[in-house]
């Protein structure tokens, strides 16, 4: 048998230590325990939970102050509950009736070890003689004693049961059960204390050692020892067995659990009294929203209105009884409330809805007007109100914060040549919302472009649209006629051309797109998106296409043809070829007439040292250019004979 000295010490008094009802008041929070005790000492088991009467009711007619009431059952003692407190303090009323949780069991003892066998003794030395004697074998070693065998483990304590609760307002007065949290749960059962370890058997004694051979005496007929072997060595005794390890103690068995304790909220009013395991449970069911332009995207500071609202009361017990429910919007970060909004249901039945439904309009919410918003969902925060009692809800508006429209583009990058149209890159609009955007649609939508370069100015850029519209880049380009159908996607390909006044062999910059929606309060435009393409560009006078004629008869151009009869001729125009892939370039000089006779054979010359004049006859030039070419590069290539000249220039 174990005695504890503990319990000597203290009269086993812990054992017996019951856990009293309490009602406690803090902080808003009214606490009321019948909870039983847990065990205190080895396989005690714990105690049950109490009893609880709670009555809920307002203790004015302004229905400010909340009356709790009723009374507390525990180990044979009936307490009174009367405490009152403000509505607008009280946070929740907590109600524990839980059972005790039973002790675990004390584990077993080890048992003990087993004894070492005794040593066998050794054997005697053999005599000396002619011949001599062996020595004789040592004994053997006693076999060892057996372990003990371990104690069993104690039995775990039984968890207490748990208690009962009831619950009671009257029917019209039942919002406050909504403050009611209950716990009427079992206490648990203790663990099995573990078994002892069986002890281990003893070591069996060591065997003795043989005795020592006699010494060989014989001699000869001379009398001289003959040196005959000794007597032999006994043999060692053997070793002794061990002892058997005991067996261990078997584990407790683990305590039960108690039962759980039950409860109810009960509607009391003359009729009498029902019970239900649940109280009223108002859920909002269906909340149908509309934006402000019936695209289903909701922009950045955009609104939205609700159209309808279903709330349902999902238990069997009726909202309250003639009171009205409030419904009501509060800001949250992705939709604000900019004035109160409020709508009134009448009591739902049990299982039962109600579906209010609203002009767009009635009930605004709006975006915040930020862009960081992308890509959230937009939630309004909803309140169902009853006398003042408060029920919270995400509101899920079924849409997401996000521009209507995206673009990509087909390229992040690309290597152009000067003067040569670049004409691979194209843009994807792409149009989420269900109502077209843009020219003719529901909303204004932009297209800008803009270049960027530290050595190619935006004057020398050329931007070309498939329906041949040409803009120079001089400036950021707006284009206000683009649309994008519903649901659907439309391709905006761009061709480029980059001239080289500068006779630059290489530079770079970046075009930029911007993609851009009027906003529906301001007016402004919100830039939804931009894309930002690198740009090489290379100077590559091979793939150069220069088909041109200059028209010089109104700028009384002359020159010098030696050959002729006449050596002072003008000169009615130039006409300037060359191909792609090709280095050379091809010059007509024509004066004026009709006839073939006044136009040249073909002059060749090489088109690179013509580039830098190709820039300048592409935009205004004067005839002190074209006197400058002509006398530079065309005239020292021209045939000889009658279409040589020389000293072009530009008679007053």
């Amino acid at each position: 048998m174990k005695i504890y000295l503990s319990c000597l010490l203290v009269s086993c008094a812990l054992s017996w230590n019951f856990a009293q009802a309490s009602i406690q008041v803090k902080d808003g929070v009214v606490t009321i325990d019948v909870s039983g005790s847990d065990a205190q000492s080895y396989s005690e088991s714990g105690t049950d939970a109490g009893k609880v009467n709670l009555v809920l009711s307002y203790a004015d007619a302004a229905k400010t102050i909340v009356s709790v009431g009723g009374s507390t059952s525990h180990y044979g003692k009936t307490s009174p509950i009367a405490e009152k407190i403000a509505l607008k303090d009280l946070k929740n009323i907590r109600i524990y009736a839980v059972g005790g949780n039973g002790a675990n069991g004390d584990n077993g003892y080890n048992g003990s070890q087993g004894s070492a066998g005794s040593n066998g003794s050794d054997g005697y030395n053999g005599s000396d003689g002619c011949p001599p004697s062996n020595g004789n074998s040592g004994g053997d070693g006693g076999r060892g004693g057996d372990g003990g065998n371990g104690t069993a483990g104690g039995n775990g304590g039984n968890g207490g049961n748990g208690g009962i609760i009831h619950i009671a307002t009257s029917p019209d007065q039942n919002e406050l059960m909504l403050y009611v949290s209950v716990n009427a749960s079992s206490g648990a059962g203790g663990d099995g204390g573990a078994g002892g370890s069986g002890g281990s058997g003893g070591p069996g004694g060591i065997g003795g050692q043989g005795g020592a051979g006699g010494r060989n005496t014989c001699v000869d007929d001379k009398g001289q020892p003959t040196n005959g072997f000794d007597g032999s060595r006994g043999w060692s005794g053997n070793n002794g067995s061990s002892g058997n390890s005991g067996y261990n103690g078997s584990n407790g068995s683990a305590g039960s659990g108690g039962r759980a304790g039950s409860y109810s909220f009960d509607l009391v009013s003359k009729a009498g009294t029902q019970n239900f395991k649940s109280r009223f449970d108002l859920k909002i069911t269906g909340a149908k929203f509309a934006d402000d332009n019936d695209d289903s995207v909701l922009e950045p500071g955009e609104r939205v209105y609700l159209v309808s609202l279903e709330v349902t009361n999902k238990s069997s017990m009726p909202s309250p009884e003639g009171q009205p429910i409030q419904f009501s919007f509060a800001s949250t970060s992705t939709l604000i409330s900019p004035t109160s909004l409020n709508a009134t249901l009448s009591a739902i039945a049990p299982g039962g809805h109600q579906t209010l439904n609203f002009k767009k309009g009635a009930l605004p919410l709006q975006v915040p007007d930020q862009a960081g918003l992308i890509g959230k969902k937009a939630l309004a925060k909803g309140f169902l109100s009853i006398n003042n009692v408060h029920l919270d809800y995400d509101v899920d508006s079924g849409m997401s914060i996000h521009w209507p429209v995206s673009s990509s583009a087909n390229n992040a990058k690309i290597s152009a040549l000067f003067e040569v149209p670049q004409k691979d890159l194209v843009y994807t609009l792409k149009n989420v919302g269900s109502r077209d955007l843009g020219d003719g649609g529901n909303q204004p939508l932009y297209v800008e472009f803009a270049w960027t370069s530290s050595s190619v100015s935006g004057s020398e850029v050329v931007l070309v649209l498939a329906d041949g519209r040409t803009f120079s880049l001089d400036q950021a380009v707006q284009l206000s006629d683009v649309k994008i159908p519903a649901n659907a996607s439309v391709a905006l390909p761009v061709n480029l051309l980059f001239h080289d006044s500068k006779n630059l062999s290489k530079a770079s910059g970046t075009l930029t797109m911007s993609l851009r929606l009027q906003d529906f309060n301001s007016g402004h435009q919100d830039v939804l998106q931009s894309i930002s393409i690198n740009v090489n560009l290379n100077l590559d006078v091979n793939a150069l296409i220069w088909n041109q004629t200059l028209n010089l008869a109104k700028m009384k151009i002359q020159c010098i043809f030696p050959y002729l009869t006449v050596p002072e001729q003008p000169l009615a125009s130039v006409q300037i070829s060359k191909v792609q892939s090709s280095n050379q370039l091809q010059v007509q000089v024509e004066v004026p007439g009709s006839a073939s006779s006044s136009t040249s054979p073909l002059i060749h010359l090489q088109a690179s040292p013509a580039f830098s004049y190709l820039e300048q006859f592409r935009g205004t030039w004067t005839s002190q250019t074209a006197v400058d070419f002509l006398n530079k590069l065309v005239s020292p290539a021209s045939p000889k004979g009658p279409w040589s000249f020389k000293s072009c220039k530009a008679v007053p």
